[in-house]
């Protein structure tokens, strides 16, 4: 069944495109002169309703009846199915064709519509689009079909493409997926249609002479067509003296053949992780472009966000570890914690305290269904890690999220920190008994250039910072291979763009409204880096 509607949508989206030039072409002859008066009074139409207010009315008048008079011709003509000598007569002895009949018997149908679209009294702007006309028309629709796109793409539904594997396997970056087969047995056309409806690329590699994988000789391949390179990059890699030609960036590429290289030493020893004999799988399977989804701007202006959402927001003023910005204007997390919350990850499960709470309780299904799958152990998921961070670095770590209103002091001689929240009148120390602001605090001088920079700080003094914003804090599904808020702190509610809504693109198992599957049957992989098991389904 899915195949047969793959199908049928490739046939829609070729109609809808080329429909008219198709039906022109394979059209039979004697119904050509029907097609040429159809199209020329949707044309009298179409500027009846575009000029209305322009036209006057005898004009408006005259087009209305040329446009009837070609549908009732048209009609009469149609039930037939054939377009002869008798009906050129007919049409000739109209009142509408009767200046234009002289044309109409010489030259034929089109020449005479053409001369009365362009001759019609007081109406120099209904003249049929010939060929120098048509790429005003398409300029026309295109600017209107832009303008509506952008002003969608800005206030409703904003289109985004998942780059990195960060929320798997709730939404899946590139990737690579390891198959027991390779390509389908269609070859070329089954390939392309996999890339096309599933945004795939295949591989089926057997090692034609033995050696170690270089990983040194990863480099761009250089293809001789430059729209190829840019649509379908590739890389050359080594093995022995056989160069292999994969799908993908070099970043890509080493990003895969390290986790193949991590899985071989696994199960093969360290030995053995790189060496490959002769005849010997190298790599089956796909490179899966990511999904592409839209998000849904108008929730946020009108609602809170809301904890365990899929949430997209801007990285503006955010820095890494290594104090410089994230990679893209855009990431998307899921919205773990919320203004004034105490959070600590212990045994994978976040834990939680509220204002005016004494003990910490797990996140679970009742905050949001999200948070079961995510804590499954299944299908991928594997819980939340506090390694990798400076927020959270172990299991005693508490991190506080900051509120509107709340302050931040700094003493300059001693470089020590203190926060007072809105629900207290005194400072606290900045990290007593492992209490964690998520501020970058590697030095007197940069923390506070870093603190002046933030346009979210409002100073009170010399060495005080009211929080003008709401914090939150975001994490990946996939904290195992996630850059987030355990790396960058909180996000200030100023910066969270919308909610995730639909993925569009590819026609997947995840197509559809987002976080709503449940876990796949099979146990996650015990560490990040192992496959998954060979047929699941993890498309």
């Amino acid at each position: 069944m899915k195949p047969l509607l793959l199908v049928l949508f490739d046939l829609f989206v070729v109609w809808f495109f080329f429909g008219n030039s198709l039906r022109r072409w394979l059209s039979p002859k004697p119904l050509l002169p029907l097609l040429l008066l159809r199209d020329t009074e949707r044309h009298f139409r179409h500027l009846l309703r575009r000029d209305r207010d322009l036209l006057a009315p005898a004009q408006r008048e005259l087009l209305t009846r040329a446009a009837d008079t070609l549908r009732a011709s048209r009609d009469n003509r149609s039930r037939r199915w054939a377009f002869g000598p008798e009906d050129t007569a007919a049409l000739a002895a109209l009142p509408i064709f009767a200046p234009h009949a002289r044309t109409l018997k010489a030259e034929g149908l089109e020449a005479a519509l053409g001369e009365m679209a362009e001759r019609m009294p007081g109406t120099p702007a209904a003249r049929l689009p010939k060929a120098r006309h048509l790429l005003r028309e398409y300029l026309e629709i295109a600017v209107v079909a832009l303008g509506l796109a952008f002003g969608v793409r800005a206030l409703f539904l904003q289109p985004f493409k998942i780059p990195t594997g960060s929320m798997q396997p709730t939404l899946y970056g590139i990737h690579f997926v390891h198959t027991e087969e390779g390509a389908p047995p269609l070859g070329p056309v089954g390939r392309f249609l996999g890339y096309l409806h599933y945004s795939r690329r295949y591989v089926d590699y057997t090692v034609q002479e033995a050696g170690e994988l270089d990983f040194r000789s990863i480099r761009p391949a250089r293809r001789p067509l430059p729209l190829q390179n840019w649509l379908l990059p590739a890389t050359s890699v080594r093995i022995g003296g056989t160069a292999y030609l994969l799908p993908g960036d070099s970043e890509v590429v080493k990003k895969y053949l390290y986790t193949l290289a991590a899985d071989r030493s696994r199960r093969l020893g360290p030995d053995q992780a790189i060496a490959f004999a002769k005849g010997e799988t190298f790599l089956r399977g796909y490179l899966s472009l990511g999904d592409h989804l839209f998000v849904d701007r108008t929730y946020l202006p009108f609602h809170e966000p809301v904890r365990g959402d899929v949430t997209v927001f801007r990285t503006d003023h955010i820095r890494d570890l290594d104090g410089r910005g994230l990679n893209g204007p855009y990431y998307i997390k899921r919205l773990v914690g919320m203004p004034g919350d105490e959070l600590r990850v212990a045994g994978r499960h976040i834990r939680l305290r509220r204002p005016g709470e004494t003990a910490f309780r797990p996140l679970d299904g009742g905050d949001h269904p999200g948070f079961d799958r995510v804590y499954s152990g299944r299908g991928g998921y594997r819980g939340h890690s506090h390694a990798g961070g400076f927020c959270l670095t172990d299991e005693e770590d508490t991190l506080y999220i900051p509120r509107q209103g709340d302050l931040l002091k700094v003493e300059p001689l001693t470089g020590k920190f203190f926060i007072q929240t809105v629900d207290d009148r005194d400072f606290k120390p900045y990290r007593p008994g492992h209490l964690a602001l998520p501020i970058q605090a590697r030095g007197m001088r940069e923390t506070l250039a870093w603190l002046d920079g933030c346009d979210w700080f409002e100073p009170l003094g010399d060495a005080v910072y009211r929080f003008r914003y709401d914090h939150y804090l975001l994490l990946g599904d996939n904290t195992d291979n996630s850059s987030d808020g355990r790396n960058w702190g909180t996000i200030p509610r100023a910066n969270l763009v919308g909610r995730a809504g639909l993925v569009w693109w590819p026609f997947t198992r995840r197509w559809g409204w987002v976080d709503r599957l449940p876990p796949l049957d099979y146990p996650s992989p015990e560490t990040p880096f192992d496959l998954p098991p060979l047929g699941a389904d993890a498309e």
